[in-house]
């Protein structure tokens, strides 16, 4: 299993449409090991850590793998889910709260079991906000099949 990253500047999102979501693909199953997550304005934010059940609309990002020699990932992470919005599934009960200052963060590490998502392209794990959202910086690492 190989170790991956992505993100990017997201969009304010909303309590349906997610940042920032980590997505299985046909196979392999892929783990989210952490995040990192930066206030790029001086208003606080809430999200919240759930799942997903079917694909929604969303910009692409360009996973990293964290070896030069690792396969080409199977997982894939987005940023931005706009129009179609994706299912909320599970709520994980994992809370997070970004402070009202520029550059404050959050970097959330899982331990060394991660959070798993099913194989399957429309299941993934996905960073909601809990009320009116706002642009962040946003990355998920990841280990994948």
């Amino acid at each position: 299993m190989a170790r991956y990253s992505a993100g990017g500047l997201t969009g304010a999102g909303s309590t349906t449409l997610p940042v920032i979501a980590l997505y299985a693909g046909a196979t392999g199953t892929p783990i989210l090991q952490g995040f990192r997550i930066w206030n790029t304005t001086a208003v606080a934010v809430d999200f919240e850590l759930v799942r997903v059940t079917t694909a929604g609309t969303w910009s692409s990002t360009t996973e990293a793998p964290w070896r030069d020699r690792a396969a080409t990932n199977v997982a894939q992470v987005f940023i931005t889910s706009s129009g179609t919005p994706p299912t909320i599934g599970t709520r994980l009960g994992l809370f997070y709260s970004l402070p009202g200052s520029i550059g404050a963060g959050i970097m959330e590490s899982f331990g060394p079991d991660g959070i798993t998502v099913p194989t399957g392209v429309a299941n993934g794990i996905a960073l909601v906000p809990m009320g009116t959202g706002q642009v962040i910086r946003a990355s998920f690492i990841f280990d994948d099949e």
